[in-house]
């Protein structure tokens, strides 16, 4: 089951990391055999989501940010969210 979160801005610190590691939404979607120009744009709201629950989880500090991204099968299980996306929703 999917549930709704909302993004709010990035500290500095939150951004610093996300803007560091920002090549790996690429590398993610690429890896997933997905279209880039479709879906790059949908994946970088879980990357983002991904480094506030980085910060916000304090027990994860442990591990390289960038580890736990390259070793998850899917970005959204990184930060339990799902992503849904449509063309028909993108016009909406």
């Amino acid at each position: 089951m999917c549930r709704r979160q909302t993004l709010t801005p990035l500290s500095p610190a939150e951004r610093s990391v996300a803007e560091q590691h920002y090549r790996l939404v690429e590398w993610y979607v690429r890896h997933r055999g997905l279209p880039v120009d479709e879906y790059l744009d949908v994946a970088v709201f879980g990357y983002l989501l991904a480094v506030k629950r980085w910060f916000a989880r304090p027990d994860l500090y442990r591990y390289e940010f960038a580890g736990l991204l390259m070793h998850a099968e899917h970005l959204e299980a990184v930060h339990g969210v799902c992503l849904l996306y449509t063309s028909d929703a993108a016009d909406e």
